[in-house]
């Protein structure tokens, strides 16, 4: 098994001066956290897709061991870029994280032993506003959208998720087309669910609620990771 983890942004809503993967939390970076997590699961094949300050990342990633797959069209991109930067290194089940998360050790282990083609860990607990959201119908997942209201969402989208071999061939030609087809703004939430829509996979829905996890946008959501994970 595989991990690619998407940590080309700046992080303009935190106001660092440095990639988010390399914040500190209890005086480790998320990066090496997360890696440290991935090998404890048996992962040792892990890519590493930067961009801001691309030298720094570089640097953190030779010391942990791990590839660094450079994005040139980071400022000017959103994440399916990202992930298409890297994709051609992937082959089989692989894992995809964003840069800017943590979570305790409990959710990563139960996320690679969870079945099906593509793996959505989901928090009924925590949905707000502005995050990415899973609506549920008859346990289908119907819609994967950061414009689900709030109230009709069924839980929020964690950024941590599981492929296929057979997912991930769906997957990376919606990519391409998307590339191929200047929509450099493109979610790759959005061409995850094209290729969920399709109904030729199984897609599992991860309820992890209860377990501790954060994706770090803002100076408030440090200060709550630094409460929550320092100690851990």
């Amino acid at each position: 098994m595989q991990a690619i983890i998407l940590a080309a942004g700046c992080g303009r809503r935190l106001g660092c001066d440095q990639p988010k993967a390399l914040l500190e939390i209890g005086g480790v970076t998320l990066l090496e956290r997360f890696v440290g997590q991935l090998r404890r699961g048996g992962i040792e094949d892990i890519f590493v897709i930067c961009g801001y300050q691309r030298d720094l990342i570089e640097t953190a990633a030779a010391q942990l061991r791990i590839i660094t797959i450079y994005n040139p069209d980071y400022d000017r991109s959103d994440n399916l870029v990202s992930f298409r930067v890297g994709q051609g290194q992937l082959a089989g089940r692989c894992l995809m994280c964003h840069g800017d998360f943590i979570a305790e050790e409990n959710l990563v282990e139960r996320l690679l032993i969870s079945p099906g083609d593509v793996v959505l860990p989901m928090d009924r607990e925590s949905v707000e506003t502005e995050s990415m959201k899973i609506r549920l119908e008859d346990g289908q997942v119907v819609e994967l959208s950061k414009t689900i209201p709030t109230q009709q969402a069924s839980g929020e989208s964690i950024p941590m998720m599981v492929f296929s071999g057979k997912f991930l061939a769906a997957l990376k030609k919606i990519t391409d087309a998307s590339v191929a087809q200047s929509r450099w703004d493109r979610l790759l939430d959005d061409a995850i669910f094209e290729v969920i829509q399709s109904r030729e996979f199984c897609t599992t829905v991860l309820d992890a609620t209860g377990l501790k996890w954060m994706e770090i946008d803002t100076p408030a959501d440090l200060q709550k990771a630094q409460f929550l994970f320092s100690r851990c």
